[in-house]
């Protein structure tokens, strides 16, 4: 050992915090590529060469039952729950929304059938930059054995 070096355990203890920021980056990198992950989450390491942030992913909502279809938006009090999901629109997130969405409605003193929750993101054309909406994940949720 040279004059002056730290010892090896103090090495390969610095070793460990630059090692588990490549860990996490090869996480959030392979999740955004193979899911639905905004590369803006996750570790982020994304951010900077997509336009696929949270201003670009948005949530509707349709909800039905008798003598009801009506298109919904984001209630306040569901937003953050909604920015997860357009965040990460995985199954069992949308699910838990479909499901807060349906047991707000019932407090209102309305019936929800169904909900259909679609999380979109927006996708630019390569040379025109046109704007076109992309179907990331959507789920239906249907109460048992409610009235139609």
């Amino acid at each position: 050992m040279r004059a002056g070096a730290p010892p090896p355990r103090e090495r390969a203890l610095a070793a460990i915090p630059p090692a588990l920021l490549a860990v996490v980056a090869c996480v959030q990198i392979g999740l955004a590529r193979s899911s639905p992950l905004t590369p803006w989450k996750g570790g982020g390491f994304g951010m900077f060469a997509t336009t696929d942030g949270a201003s670009n992913r948005w949530t509707d909502l349709l909800v039905t039952g008798p003598e009801r279809s009506q298109e919904l938006e984001v209630p306040a009090s569901l937003a953050e729950a909604a920015a997860a999901c357009e965040a990460f629109p995985a199954e069992r997130c949308l699910a838990a929304f479909a499901r807060r969405v349906a047991d707000r409605e019932r407090r209102q003193g309305r019936q929800a059938s169904t909900v259909r929750v679609r999380v979109w993101r927006t996708e630019f054309a390569p040379v025109t930059l046109e704007p076109r909406r992309v179907l990331l994940a959507q789920h239906l949720l249907t109460e048992p054995g409610a009235p139609r």
